[in-house]
């Protein structure tokens, strides 16, 4: 959007597909919606509505598919929230399985942990890769209660 005239026609194109659900006995839930506004210019970001008269309100993180996408189009929150459920996870494995064989943990830490940090990984760029991941896997490593793990990484 990069003009009045811009944000008019979105506002009609919103319209239209509306109309066309209705048009097909489709029911769009308006509680669904999501707005998500970036950009230096604040008069563009004005709020939307939609024919029933509800606003649409701009938020500053959407997630859609398991992805968190921040205003500012950084991916801090999606890359900090996936490491905490992986760290929360991998607590888990460790807590429930006692013991340690690479063989019997790498199937739990394929399943559960590496399974939701890499998720989504081609959106928020793999130069990142090695900066978050790896610092989740540490923080990991660093709050088991195992020495042996503590020594070296959770798979080795």
């Amino acid at each position: 959007i990069s003009s009045i005239l811009d944000h008019q026609l979105l506002q009609e194109d919103m319209k239209a597909v509306l109309d066309w659900a209705a048009c097909n006995n489709m029911e769009l839930n308006a509680a669904k919606f999501q707005l998500l506004q970036h950009g230096k210019w604040p008069h563009l970001k004005e709020q939307y509505s939609l024919p029933s008269g509800d606003s649409l309100s701009s938020s500053e993180v959407v997630k859609d598919l398991g992805v968190h996408i921040d205003s500012d189009l950084s991916w801090k929150v999606h890359i900090h929230t996936k490491v905490s459920e992986a760290s929360k996870k991998a607590g888990w494995i460790l807590r429930t399985f006692t013991t340690r064989d690479k063989v019997t943990m790498i199937l739990p830490y394929k399943s559960y942990v590496r399974s939701v940090v890499e998720y989504g990984c081609p959106l928020w760029s793999p130069h990142m890769v090695g900066e978050n991941y790896q610092s989740g896997e540490r923080s990991t490593v660093l709050h088991s209660k195992n020495p042996r793990i503590r020594r070296r990484k959770l798979l080795g």
